[in-house]
């Protein structure tokens, strides 16, 4: 069978029954048999895109909109091909393209530098912290709030872990915008994030100018001579220990060097009054001629009187204690007279009963 379809048509069967076929006419013919030729082009070519078709009966144009190419205006001309974009990606459009640039550019082909924070990458009341790549490249580092994590803080995560508070334990606190925490600082400490050690020396709680040292919910004073106690509130008086330092108690810590040199300088004093006292006792025997006294603090005599026999006497010492010679020749007014001259003194020393 010898093909029906004319002017270069094609006969297309359709199924297996070979007595039913198509006419697929070429471009400018048209009818079952193709038969018919088109007056013009345009009437039976359809151009893409809203293109517009220009032609005769023999021929035709599609004159496509920009960014688009092809006979019927069906291909899209790919305008990132170069990539025009110098810092970033780009992404074809029609007739153009748009360039998504790296962190810390801008501009229509991400020419421009700028900090990556300018576009507030950091959600949910994150803090934005300018960096750079080991590349060189602009970066950006998000320091998100309590109860949000991840590269732009767009994940929950539990507020307490971990534990926000230095010298406290973290209570979280939920919120309609997002969750949140307090802090329960330890004794002593202070701040948002207990961070601040409360000063236990403002103001100044030792008296009488101590010195006061901060602690950990506590204080030392370190109190001046004189004073003692946990603020230097005691006065001692003289033969009290010195304070030179105060322990965590409060107590009073004593110096035994101090009460040693209290006690030396005490028994000083005390020998110099006995001493003293001597002295004056011996100057008194002497002037009031009281024989007895006198005499036993230089030598001893012992001696007895009986009428005119006086026995036991050491006379050997007469220069050093002259009363003792006096005394022996008191009873006899001649030989108190005898001893009176230096002769009779000097011939006494020489005389034993």
């Amino acid at each position: 069978m010898s093909n029906p379809c004319k002017n270069g048509g094609l006969c297309v069967h359709s199924g297996n029954n070979t007595l039913e076929y198509v006419c697929e006419c070429p471009l400018g013919y048209f009818g079952d048999y193709c038969l018919d030729q088109a007056e013009n082009m345009c009437d039976v070519v359809n151009c893409s895109n809203n293109a517009t078709c220009s032609g005769n009966s023999t021929h035709f144009h599609c004159d496509c909109l920009p960014g688009l190419t092809g006979t019927h205006c069906e291909v899209d001309i790919n305008d990132c091909q170069p990539s025009p974009c110098s810092f970033g990606q780009c992404v074809d459009q029609r007739n153009g393209f748009k360039c998504v640039c790296n962190p810390g550019y801008y501009g229509n082909v991400c020419s421009e530098v700028h900090s990556p924070c300018d576009l507030n990458p950091c959600q949910n009341g994150g803090y934005c912290q300018e960096t750079k790549t080991k590349s060189g490249d602009f970066a950006f580092i998000c320091h998100c709030l309590p109860g949000w994590g991840g590269i732009a803080c767009t994940e929950v995560v539990p507020v307490c872990l971990p534990n926000p508070c230095k010298h406290g334990r973290c209570v979280s606190v939920k919120t309609r915008r997002h969750n949140s925490f307090t802090c329960k600082c330890d004794p002593g400490f202070t701040g948002s994030r207990c961070e601040v050690n409360i000063n236990d020396c403002d103001p100044n709680p030792c008296k009488f100018g101590g010195h006061c040292k901060d602690g950990i919910h506590t204080h030392n004073c370190l109190c001046l001579h004189s004073h003692a106690g946990s603020n230097c509130q005691f006065t001692l008086d003289l033969f009290s220990p010195i304070l030179e330092d105060v322990d965590i108690a409060g107590g009073i810590i004593h110096n035994p060097s101090h009460t040693r040199n209290l006690y030396i300088v005490a028994g000083t004093l005390t020998a110099a009054v006995v001493i003293m006292i001597l002295v004056l006792i011996g100057c008194y025997c002497r002037i009031s001629q009281s024989y007895h006294s006198c005499c036993c603090m230089s030598r001893w005599f012992w001696y007895k009187k009986d009428s005119d026999l006086v026995v036991n006497v050491d006379v050997t010492s007469a220069y050093e204690c002259p009363l003792a010679v006096d005394s022996f020749w008191k009873h006899s007014d001649s030989e108190t007279e005898a001893l009176s001259s230096s002769s009779s003194r000097n011939s006494f020393q020489n005389h034993t009963v």
